[in-house]
């Protein structure tokens, strides 16, 4: 049994004629024979109808695809997630039966033992709190706690807590050298004495971290150098910025990943849920300055450099 369908082609030129069509039998081969009522309209109201339509089909596919693509998001980063908080609990669990198994044993390794148990806790409370900062900023609660710091002085601070962190790869086989570095480049001014910014300690001392273990985690030998500089924002502007810049000597930033850098879940690695520099860049936009990278391929050097600025005045 043949079922005829009545469809209907519309044609819309240039936003100034349309065309409807009917289709109303599917068996025919003639056209006279296959097509109803058909209409030709130059009227505006008419042609900006359809065009209408053809707008609303195409934003609802549009939205379709961002659904499609935001689920596949959070399944993978569901995925990163529960990756990332099995392995370190499976290894303070394992540590914990051994301290029941063999006393013996953990006496005698009391200082791995402990770094081990910290270095895994410590990553289960990071990934914990960047959750709730991307919690905060899809619901713009992200607040600022705001007062004037020497930038140079937080700069030093986290270098030297990372470096008691133990962040480095756990083969610990390349020491990696953290230095403050203030250097004078092309419109860039150099400071040896602190440079002081109104902004939120905490949530800066994050960005820095963040960069630095990013840093880190994908160089494996060199050195990873952190510099800090005051610039006027432009030529004959007398508004001056600071800039952070975390430089190291990896395999710099993949191209796919390029696009994409300092969106959430932006990761190619093995480890890490990409969240980092997604949580970065905003709480540097919430201060009023910007963040950006590059690789420094061709520049003599290898690696990527990520640097932010922040208004000084």
């Amino acid at each position: 049994m043949t079922v005829n369908v009545t469809t209907a082609t519309i044609l819309v030129v240039d936003r100034k004629a349309s065309l409807a069509i009917e289709k109303v039998n599917d068996s025919s081969e003639r056209f006279i024979e296959a097509v109803g009522l058909s209409s030709y309209s130059t009227s505006q109201p008419t042609v900006i109808s359809y065009l209408s339509i053809f707008e609303n089909f195409w934003n609802q596919l549009e939205l379709y695809q961002k659904l499609k693509q935001h689920d596949k998001m959070q399944q993978e980063f569901i995925n990163i997630a529960a990756h990332e908080l099995r392995t370190p609990a499976q290894s303070i669990l394992g540590y914990a039966e051994l301290a029941k198994i063999d006393p013996q044993y953990i006496e005698e390794q009391t200082q791995s033992f402990t770094d081990a148990i910290y270095r895994n806790t410590y990553r289960i409370q990071k990934l914990t709190k960047d959750i709730l900062d991307v919690t905060r900023i899809e619901s713009n609660t992200l607040r600022l706690n705001e007062s004037k710091i020497d930038l140079k002085k937080v700069i030093l601070d986290v270098i030297e807590d990372t470096k008691l962190m133990v962040l480095q790869p756990e083969s610990n086989q390349v020491k990696l050298e953290l230095k403050n570095m203030v250097n004078a480049g092309e419109g860039v001014v150099s400071h040896s004495d602190g440079i002081f910014v109104v902004a939120d300690k905490n949530r800066i001392t994050q960005v820095i971290s963040n960069l630095l273990e990013n840093a880190l985690k994908f160089t494996s030998e060199g050195v990873v150098y952190v510099d800090v500089a005051k610039r006027k924002k432009q030529e004959q502007d007398h508004q001056e910025e600071a800039i952070v810049t975390v430089e190291d000597t990896g395999p710099g930033i993949h191209p796919e990943i390029f696009p994409r850098l300092f969106t959430k879940f932006s990761s190619k690695s093995f480890s890490g849920t990409g969240l980092g520099l997604y949580i970065s860049k905003n709480i540097i936009e919430a201060h009023g300055g910007k963040i950006w990278a590059q690789n420094n391929n061709g520049q003599g050097k290898s690696g990527a450099s990520f640097s932010f600025s922040l208004p000084l005045n």
